[in-house]
Order: structure tokens, then sequence, then C-alpha cells
């Protein structure tokens, strides 16, 4: 049959049945399971015939890609049925040593796999822009896969996420310049003020690579636009750093920057933001905050509703009324500055809602659509449910909807909310998880909810895509799953929104005239991303704030609480640290030889019972050039909380890229996404995803992500290794909207440009224990810094007046 070495995920044949094995001990017990019904036994490696190939594998045959997708004995030969990478229905039996099949290496074969899935996406969205646009955009042809992955994987060192990001935004923009081919004949039209595909050294290696002659002045337009969105993250750089990091670029690259100053006046400009500080921008940029101060003001300023705030408080005391219900929960009752949040959620088109982790936002989220829920229920008797008022219909006429048995309110002022028009959408998995679970399925839509990625470029996309008739591929249009409505957008997590995801939030605001519901904590680090909106809507003081002050969640009392409510206004210090719920180590005893002192993390651990799955680790670098950065103390984590089996050869996930003398994953590992996912267009997965390893079979890693709905799914090892990172210890800005029983947050010493809001949210993480691992002088010296990010939101406009 086959002399192929016995290893984890191989297929084995055992008493004419096919299994794969599971695991494989130091001796000479083997662990399989069946491939027909998941039984596990275990057997002698010597009673076990390996099989040509596995089930799953790629392999080519006569030209074309298959897989393998079931393994047979008949007659006591072996024969493969084979498929097509995305169909099914394709049957073809073959013998499994029939001379057409070509092997396919397996470190490559994941790659391969997702690139042909990628093939068939990118081919189902040019068919839809030649068939909307009446023009000519190429399909790629299936036959010349080898020379594809050639171009893109080998030369151009591209990622599948870029690719799938490329198409994303190609059926977004239709434009003819975002085709596969010129990735490599025009890379840096890749790169814009909209977006950054790829980044500017990765143009610059393409056009290396295939000898491409671009003007230098188009190079200075693309590297400013990378170092704008890309490397600094702002729509405004000081004046002297911009011209020092341009003389640096032209100067490696063999030019004097002085000759270019001329062309670069044509397209950045000076902007004043101040007293006396000079940035450099672009019109585009600058547009953009204006535009959006301009649509926040025209949607919400001075919206409000007339509803009784005695009809509220009333609907308010029903809701505490239920809640006392709940065994343990009979003395419940909401803070009077919750309820007042309640109302002028109720009675405002936007409601913006502000306080520390522990003062009760997601507790006044459930009363809000409670009320809502009932005010709705009380306006429209049970008669009047199946009368569907769909005003998104193609003849805006009253139309029947299946998926809603309320009514849809017709009224422009949107005072009354049909539930099935509510949706929860945060900027991370997690924090919309949090969200998800917590309300009530009657009181909100899931279809419309989701993280704000999938929400933005994903739902509200096909929404309006299915609208038109012509656009929509469903059976039938007036039953089409896409024929939803937004009147409410409730988004927690607020901070970590950026510029550009709040501006397109908007815009779908105006599309359905919705209205909007922010959650979030100001004193929290601001988006990764330009800008700092959840900060400037509260600074401007034109729309309703709700602050709040009390914590409940935390042990009141307790070092931790304090500290949490100090740091909002003052500088807390050894002598603040008064209990064991918060406590200061020295960071010195952590450090060996330059090295972190594994030692030392064990016993911080075994002494303080710190369990996996109730305690994070926090760090705020993630690049190895610093002591405590994510990927160093995620290895140290990972072999303490998920060591390998001494006895077995289980766990391991072996790498076929570069990260494979780094680390490895491992089966029940705790893991994190760290790049969004747009292969599936019906299931898209957002940065920041947390999911755990539940099995390798030696091809693929099926992982379980932390969602309600969610199932198992099945990874290849390429994407795994690509796109996703250990979970147990994460950045400050990845652990925003969590929340954990035990934080340690690990402080590098020296690194002083830390600003005070870094220790903010990294404390506030905890709801029972926090410990900083930190110089003590350090720890006081980064709460004196405050983080600046600078932005015109609700300060500069094209249509409005600000006074100075």
């Amino acid at each position: 049959m086959s002399n192929r070495p016995l290893k984890y995920g191989t297929n084995v044949i055992y008493n004419g049945t096919i299994y794969k094995i599971k695991s494989i001990s130091k001796t000479d017990n083997v662990n399989i399971e069946s491939l027909s019904d998941n039984t596990i036994i275990s057997v002698n490696k010597s009673q076990l015939i390996p099989t040509p190939l596995d089930q799953g594998e790629l392999i080519k045959y006569k030209d074309l890609y298959y897989i393998i997708k079931e393994i047979k004995i008949d007659n006591n030969k072996v024969k493969f049925r084979i498929n097509f990478i995305n169909e099914s229905n394709n049957n073809i039996i073959i013998q499994s040593n029939d001379d057409n099949i070509i092997k396919i290496e397996k470190k490559i074969q994941g790659k391969i796999i997702s690139f042909l899935k990628f093939i068939d996406r990118y081919n189902n969205t040019i068919s839809y822009l030649n068939k909307k646009q009446n023009q000519f955009f190429e399909r790629l042809d299936h036959k010349n896969t080898d020379e594809y992955i050639n171009d893109i994987f080998d030369k151009c060192q591209l990622r599948m996420n870029q690719l799938n990001a490329i198409v994303n935004v190609l059926k977004k923009t239709q434009s003819p310049y975002l085709q596969f081919k010129y990735i490599y004949t025009n890379p840096f039209g890749f790169i814009s003020q909209e977006f950054q595909l790829i980044t500017y050294e990765r143009a610059e290696i393409i056009c290396d690579k295939y000898k491409l002659n671009i003007d230098f002045k188009i190079k200075i337009e693309k590297w400013t636009y990378d170092l704008f969105l890309k490397k600094k993250n702002t729509f405004y750089i000081l004046q002297w750093i911009y011209l020092r990091d341009l003389k640096n670029f032209c100067e490696r690259r063999n030019q004097n920057h002085t000759k270019f100053l001329s062309y670069i006046d044509t397209i950045i400009i000076n902007k004043k933001i101040g007293k006396d500080n000079i940035y450099k921008t672009t019109e585009f940029l600058l547009n953009v905050e204006k535009s959006m101060t301009d649509l926040m003001i025209k949607l919400f300023n001075e919206q409000n509703f007339d509803i009784p705030e005695n009809e509220i408080i009333e609907k308010i005391e029903e809701y505490e009324d239920k809640v006392r219900k709940i065994p343990k929960k009979e003395d419940f009752s909401l803070e009077e500055e919750q309820k007042r949040s309640v109302i002028n959620s109720v009675q405002n088109k936007l409601s913006i809602i502000t306080g520390p982790p522990g003062t009760g936002k997601t507790e006044i989220l459930k009363c809000i659509n409670f009320v809502l829920y009932s005010l709705y229920k009380d306006e429209y008797s049970e008669e009047d449910d199946d009368e569907d008022d769909d005003e998104e219909d193609d003849d805006e006429e009253e139309c029947e909807q299946d998926e809603n048995n309320l009514v849809y309110n017709n009224d422009d002022k949107i005072k009354l909310i049909n539930p099935k028009t509510v949706g929860l959408t945060a900027p991370t998995g997690l924090a919309f998880v949090n969200m998800h679970r917590s309300i009530e399925n009657k009181y909100y839509n899931n279809k419309i909810s989701g993280t704000c990625h999938k929400n933005l470029y994903h739902t509200i996309s096909n929404i309006k895509k299915h609208k038109n008739k012509k656009d929509c591929d469903c059976e039938s249009h007036k039953k089409c799953k896409y024929k939803l409505s937004i009147k409410l957008m409730e988004i927690d997590e607020v901070s970590m929104l950026d510029t550009f995801m709040f501006y397109d939030i908007l815009k779908e605001c105006e599309y359905f005239n919705s209205r909007l519901i922010l959650l979030g904590d100001e004193d929290q680090l601001p988006s990764i991303g330009p800008g700092q909106v959840l900060n400037q809507l509260i600074k401007t003081d034109d729309f309703t704030v709700t602050k709040l002050t009390k914590i409940k969640r935390q042990a009141n009392g307790t070092a931790l609480v304090n500290n949490i409510i100090k740091m909002r206004t003052k500088i807390i210090t050894i002598t603040d640290f008064t209990d064991d719920s918060m406590q200061l180590i020295d960071i010195e005893t952590f450090i060996m030889n330059s090295q972190i002192n594994e030692e030392q993390i064990v016993k911080l651990i075994k002494d303080n019972n710190l369990d996996r799955d109730k305690t994070k680790f926090i760090t705020y670098f993630n690049k190895d050039k610093y002591t405590f950065n994510t990927i160093i103390l995620n290895i140290i984590l990972q072999n303490i909380f998920n060591p390998l089996n001494e006895d077995w050869e289980y766990d391991k996930i072996p790498s076929n890229n570069k990260w494979e003398n780094k680390f490895q994953f491992r089966v029940k590992d705790k893991i994190i996404r760290t790049e969004n996912d747009y292969s599936d267009d019906e299931k898209m997965r957002a940065n920041g995803e947390e999911a755990s390893i539940l099995d390798f079979d030696g091809m693929n890693v099926t992982v379980q992500y932390s969602g309600v709905n969610d199932k198992p799914e099945k990874i290849g090892v390429d994407e795994l290794y690509e796109n996703f990172q250990l979970n147990y210890c994460v950045t400050v800005h990845k652990s925003q909207g969590s929340q954990y029983e035990n934080v340690v947050y690990f402080i590098e010493p020296k690194q002083t440009f830390i600003g005070k809001k870094s220790i903010y949210t990294a404390i506030s993480r905890a709801k029972e224990r926090c410990f900083i691992i930190s110089n003590a002088t350090d720890f006081v010296d980064i709460q004196k810094k405050v983080d600046q990010k600078v932005s015109l939101f609700m300060e500069e406009s094209n249509e409005y007046n600000f006074s100075k």
C-alpha cells in the first residue's frame, strides 16, 4: 500500500476500515479515530497500514486540482472520491494508484486550496461588475493557477487576506484599476487615500521584481499616503516630522528631497492646529473630518422625540420588577444616572453613554431595549403585527416581510422602534459577543447585528445590493433574506472606532434614517486608526451625553475600584495599592540576563491561583525587539497553560512558513484573529475574534469561535499561522472590549512614551484583581504623559460655523 511514516493525522487502514491517527505514544500505542463514525480506539503501530494519501488532501489529476473527499476500500483496493474545491456534486472515483495523480507537497496544499477558493470569489465579483457596468473586467482562468500562485505568493509575497481585501474594495469601488492583473503591473494603484491594500514597501518590491519603471513623484505620493494611514495612523503629521521622514525616504533611494518640495505642495497642505503647531495633511483627509462633522450635525443635532418622561419611567420600573424576579437579584434597582441615560436614549435620535467598566452600561442597554420594545408593543396591537410596512420596498409601498412579525414604523422621526429593525454592533468580535449574550433576542434582529466590519461591509452592502431586483440572486425577491431595514444602531466600545469606520456608520444612518446609541469609555485608549471619535463627540457639547460615575461590577471600596475612579482625574502611586485587589510588583524580578524570567511567571501564577480562562496577561508591545512582547509571553504562557503531553505526540501543529522557528500552535490553544477575513461572503470574520483550537487532522485545524451561535470550523494551517495569534497575552489595544477576573499587566522598563490611557485601559479590564508588573518610577511617570491624538472632527465644518 504505502510506506508513509505514521504521524498525527495520517490515514490508516485497520481491519478493513479507514481511520486517522489521533495521537502516538513514545511506545507503540496509537489512538486512531474512524473517519465514518468518529469512534476512537487504541491499537499497536504494527497493526496499521497507511493509505497512499489522506482524506482532505489536494491532488492534481489530469491538470486540474481536486480534493480527496473520501477514501474507500473496494476488493482490497484503495479508491478516492474526488471533487473540485468548491463543489460537492461533481464526484469522480479513481484508483489510488492511478498514474494521472500528481501528489502535492503538504506544506503548500493549504495555500493552493485557499487560492482556488479566491479565484471563484474573484470571478463571481467580476461577473457581478460586468453585469452592472456593461464593461469588461477580466476573469481568472483556473488553468493558470500555478502561474498566478508563483506571481502572487512567490514574487509579490502577498497573503490571502490581502487578496480578499482587494476583492472587497474592488466590489465596493468598482474600479477597473483594482483588477488582479494590475497587482504586478501597477502595484502603486493599490495605495490611495481611501485604501491601502498593500504597503508602500511591498509595492516597491513588486516593482523591482517585475522591473517596473515608476516616476519618483508617484512614489513620493504613495509613500505619503502610506505614511499617514499605515505607519502613523493619523490625518495630521507635524510639519517637521513629515519633512524629516521625507528627507530620510529620499536619501535611502539616492534622491534629493528638495527637488520634490514643489510637487509635494500639490498633494499635501499645511494646516495650523492649536496656537503654534503646523501640521501636514491632504485636502481629502481634512475634508473627511469636515464632511463627517456636517453629516453628524445634519442627522442628530437637536433631533428628539416627544415621548413623555413619565411613560419611560413607568417602563423602567417594569424592567426593574422583571429583574428582581431573578434569583439573587431581589434588591435590584438602577442608579439615577442609569435611569437618566435610558430616558435620554429613548427621547433622542442620538444618545451617548460613557463611563468606566462596571458602571452598568450593558444593564442600561438591556433596559433601553426593554423600554423601546414595550412602547412599540403598546402602540401596535397584535392584530397589526402582520401588516408589515416596508419603506425599503422597490415601489415604496406596504408589503409583507416574512422575517418580521412586527410593523415597520414609517414615521420619519422614528419615534417608536420596531425591534426587528434594531441592530447590535461593536468594533471587535469579543465586544459584540458580550452584547449578544446580554440582550434578549426579541429586542433586536440578529440578521442586522455583528461586528462593525461585518455589518457595514457585508450585511448592509447586501441589503443595498438586493434592494434592486436585478441584483438580487435569491429565489424570490419578495422573500429575499436581505429585505431588511435598520432604524436603531446600538454600538458598544465606541472609543475603538476610527474616523473612516465611523464616517461609514454615519452614511448608513443617513441611508436608513436610523437612530444611534453609542456606548464607551472616553478614558480608554483611542482607536489604533486615525481619529478619536468618542472624545470629540463628548467634547463638543452638541449632543446628549450621559456620564456614568458609580462602579457596580467590581467589589465596592477595593483598591482596584478606587484606583480606576481616581485615574480618571489624578495619578495613582504605590500608596494607593491598599489591598490585594491591586498589586504593584517590581519588574526587575521578572528579568534575567535581559530576558524574561520564566520561573518568576510560573511563581506568580502558582502563588495567586491564576486560572487560564479567568486571567489575561497584557503588554503594550507586539514586536519582539521589546523584552515583554506578546510573542514571547504567549510562548511562555502556552507552555504553562497548555503544555505538551510528555507521553504522546499529540498537540503540535507544524507551520509551513517563517513562524516555524518562533512558535507552534497546539490543540487546545486559545487563539485570536489578527486580520479581517472577507473570503466568505456569508460569514465574515473580524480582527479580534477569539477562538480555541479543537483538533488537528494533519491537514486542517478545527477551531471554535466564542460567539453564541458559532459552530466548529475547519481552516488550513497557513490561515492559522497567518491570521491568528496565541491568546494568553494580548496588547492593551486588543484587550479593549473585554473583562477578566484577573489581569496581569507588564510595563516595559523605561518606555515612558506609553501614556496614561494605556495603564487605565489595562487595569480597568480587571474585575477582581490586577497585578501591575512595573518599575515604580516608570509607573508614575507614564501617568504624567497625556495621550495626544489630533482630530478636527466636530471642530471644523464645510457647512457650519464653530466658535473659537
